[in-house]
């Protein structure tokens, strides 16, 4: 479906262009009067526009982050304020002492307790009007409960948190709590709005490792923030908090979800998608991306605090001021558009009359006399047309004469065709000669080497088939093994299929003349000379390997020559082909051959295609050659 669209959309801009070509010049310099001066304002009022929003953007993040740091000062003092009042109560030994005794005690006791000790942890309380609760929950039968301070430790043991507090061993825990509840069973109970409650929970033991109860420390959200329950005047932006375990609490009287269509399911998915720092900002995905995030961290309880806030009347406002700053534009630009039009009419006059003549001259008509004249750049090209004319007229008269030149050329032509015919019957004269006087080695010579002399110099073509190379490759090792006294030994291990194969003539007999000068030529007075010539199918590709085992090369020598035959021809002629000049290196050992096979597969078939060479020192030399895997003949491979 993508390829459709993408194809649609291509067919699309194809279109439009030839449309634009297709415009009178006149419309043209119109349109382009219009592009040149619309795209850079246009372009430069858009990036105005994007500086202005996200300056905006930025001072509503430094505005929100001050804000947000304002409350985490707030916080912590809160904390504080809660841990010092847990202190307190803890580092009163009188009242720990109390709680410890198992023994019961005197009416008297009881009475003194409650006048000074509680009244004390109730003065803690009032001191600090932002606590809601402070609560001891104590292990011991023989105390009785005494409101609001002292609960008998039964009442929390179902609490989920109970056990963690007691695992941490004296160690503070917070928790939150989405409602205030009473802790005393009552008939009838009110729930407040906002009762949302951070707690602190502490195990007391005394002496240590014996546990005495749990003190908890309350404090409602209102008071612990107090910038998320206040009432704001715009209604564009609203606090959230989000403890350890994902719980979200927010002032549920401000309206700013509902308005913005957001859920809190959706705000705490997105807070954990986009938050990867203690601190930082994101925009929420909602329907027009227009509402900033921006958080940060309270190490103290393991929560976060986030701030939402509504860009929608930022975006407004600057969204209006550009629209109509480009409307402005657009009006201008079509005023100007009318008077470059009246002008352009003026100016092409000359050059209509110019379009005349050449259609006179697209007829057939060169001896039309261009009429415009003139000094400036229609006059200069209405010049150059008439010099035009005056030149196809000489091109006309030299055509006549080359074609009379190329018919004596195909005669010269078939007078060497003639010639070669002669040649090749004298040596089938000598050979039966040969044959005569029972020479039969030379006869097969003359048979090899008059194979070769028709193979060369019938150049019907540039593409033979890789059976007809393969034949030229085997005239001509005949014609070495006559020389190296039949010490070369040439393996064909291709399939019969494969032999329909197209090949660039001579791209492979060059590859084994250079086997036999550089690699086995040496070794050939003490073993036999191999070389091996395979075929194989890599998809599309198809892959013949020549591999000798010569001498071989070393990997510097290898790296060397791969680099040689595949350099472009400046670099190579005048970095290296002109350093050996008048060498005899320039005549072998460069890599001159294989570069030349390389150069025609890569022109004839692609960069994609062409040889590679590897080897081993001693033992063998591999050429690798790539071609497209092309059947003549109608042949069909069995990969098909």
């Amino acid at each position: 479906m993508k390829k459709i669209k993408k194809l649609l959309g291509n067919q699309k801009i194809k279109k439009a262009l030839l449309r634009i070509e297709n415009m009178s010049l006149q419309k043209k310099l119109v349109l382009s009067y219009i592009l040149i001066i619309l795209i850079p304002i246009i372009t430069f009022s858009l990036y105005i526009f994007k500086q202005f929003k996200d300056s905006a953007i930025k001072n509503m993040i430094k505005e929100n982050e001050y804000l947000l740091e304002m409350e985490k000062i707030t916080i912590s003092k809160n904390i504080y304020s809660m841990e010092n009042a847990a202190q307190m109560v803890v580092s009163d030994k009188k009242f720990i002492n109390f709680i410890k005794d198992r023994n019961e005690y005197t009416t008297e006791e009881l009475l003194d307790f409650n006048y000074n000790s509680i009244m004390n942890i109730v003065k803690i309380q009032n001191n600090n009007p932002n606590i809601e609760h402070i609560r001891f929950y104590v292990d011991n039968n023989n105390i009785n409960e005494i409101w609001p301070v002292v609960f008998s430790e039964n009442r929390i043991k179902n609490k989920p948190w109970y056990n963690e507090v007691k695992r941490l061993k004296g160690m503070v825990l917070w928790k939150f709590e989405e409602i205030d509840q009473d802790i005393v069973d009552r008939q009838y109970k009110y729930i407040y709005e906002n009762s949302a409650k951070i707690m602190l929970l502490r195990e007391i033991s005394y002496p240590e490792g014996e546990h005495l109860g749990i003190i908890e420390v309350d404090m409602l959200l209102k008071n612990f923030l107090p910038k998320m329950y206040a009432e704001l005047s715009n209604q564009r932006s609203q606090m959230f908090f989000i403890d350890s375990k994902g719980n979200l609490y927010t002032n549920i009287n401000n309206d700013f979800l509902k308005r913005n269509k957001l859920s809190l399911e959706n705000i705490k998915e997105q807070f954990y998608k986009y938050k990867n720092n203690d601190r930082g900002s994101f925009f929420l995905e909602n329907q027009n991306n227009n509402i900033l995030a921006i958080y940060t961290y309270i190490e103290a309880i393991d929560s976060y605090v986030i701030s939402l806030i509504s860009l929608q009347d930022i975006f407004t406002n600057i969204s209006r001021t550009r629209n109509i700053i480009i409307l402005t534009i657009i009006f201008l630009i079509i005023i100007l558009s009318i008077i470059t039009n009246l002008i352009n009419t003026i100016i092409l006059k000359k050059l209509n009359m110019l379009i005349y003549s050449m259609k006179k001259i697209r007829q057939g008509d060169f001896n039309i006399d261009v009429s415009v004249r003139g000094d400036d750049e229609i006059g200069e090209l209405a010049h150059h047309i008439r010099r035009l004319l005056v030149k196809i007229n000489e091109l006309i008269t030299d055509a006549v004469n080359k074609k009379i030149v190329s018919k004596e050329a195909e005669l010269r032509a078939l007078r060497t065709q003639i010639d070669s015919h002669f040649l090749y019957n004298t040596l089938e004269n000598i050979k039966m000669l040969a044959e005569i006087e029972g020479q039969l080695e030379i006869s097969d010579a003359l048979t090899s080497l008059g194979k070769m002399m028709r193979y060369n110099m019938k150049w019907a073509s540039e593409y033979v088939t890789l059976r007809e190379e393969i034949d030229h490759i085997k005239n001509y090792t005949s014609l070495m093994n006559i020389r190296f006294d039949n010490k070369i030994k040439l393996i064909i291990n291709i399939d019969s299929y494969l032999l329909e194969q197209e090949v660039l003539k001579l791209s492979i007999q060059p590859i084994i003349e250079n086997s036999i000068s550089h690699g086995i030529k040496d070794k050939l007075d003490k073993e036999l000379g191999i070389i091996e010539i395979k075929a194989s199918i890599d998809g599309n590709t198809m892959i013949i390997e020549i591999t000798d085992n010569g001498k071989g090369m070393s990997p510097e020598e290898v790296e060397k020559l791969n680099y040689k035959i595949n350099l472009e021809d400046e670099e190579f002629n005048k970095n290296l082909l002109n350093k050996y000049e008048g060498q005899e290196t320039v005549k072998r050992g460069n890599g001159i051959g294989l570069r030349i096979v390389n150069q025609r597969i890569k022109l004839y078939y692609g960069d994609d295609y062409g040889l590679q060479i590897s080897s081993k020192k001693g033992e063998y030399t591999k050429v690798i050659l790539k071609l497209p895997y092309l059947i003549v003949n109608g042949g069909i491979s069995k990969y098909a």
